[in-house]
């Protein structure tokens, strides 16, 4: 409602390093600001989805009504932040295949203060599992990752080549 009656709350020819968080503990608390600000209403914060054992930062709807469920994942510093660590990679994976068997088609997006270093063992892990497990991963401090966020919020659900290569999301 609000971001109907307001408009696209983002220019996405505009988002600029400025308009995202840095790593840091203040990053943790601004993924809040960053989810509402590029457009997504958020429905729930620190949503328990009924039998998965998973609890998830935040429930969220586009601005067509479709409904995603967005995750804050790993450690928000600078230093071996997000999912910088094979161990926070395996948790992440682990939540998504619980919250996939029980929600079915629900968009789950993981946003993170630093991906995996491409050919680790966890970006491996993740690209094995592929996006009919993890909707999209998203940097939360790189430009184009944000637009795409935004991108979603504007209630596009169909899920745009980042950290998925297009062949990835052609056999999602």
């Amino acid at each position: 409602e609000r971001v109907e009656a307001e408009g696209s709350p983002i220019d996405l020819d505009t988002v600029t390093e400025a308009s995202v968080p840095s790593a840091g503990h203040a990053a943790a608390r601004s993924a809040e600001e960053l989810v509402e600000s590029v457009g997504f209403r958020i429905t729930g914060r620190g949503v328990k989805l009924r039998k998965t054992g998973v609890t998830v930062s935040f429930a969220a709807t586009d601005r067509s009504g479709g409904e995603w469920l967005l995750d804050v994942v790993g450690p928000q510093t600078s230093l071996r932040g997000g999912l910088s660590k094979t161990d926070t990679v395996w948790r992440t994976l682990g939540r998504a295949a619980a919250i996939r068997q029980a929600r079915g088609a629900t968009r789950y997006v993981v946003l993170t203060s630093a991906l995996p270093r491409s050919s680790s063992e966890g970006d491996a892990a993740l690209r094995a599992a592929g996006p009919a497990v993890i909707s999209d991963l998203i940097d939360y401090t790189d430009v184009a990752d944000v637009a795409r966020l935004a991108q979603y919020a504007a209630g596009d659900s169909a899920i745009t080549a980042g950290f998925w290569s297009s062949a990835d999301l052609g056999d999602a």
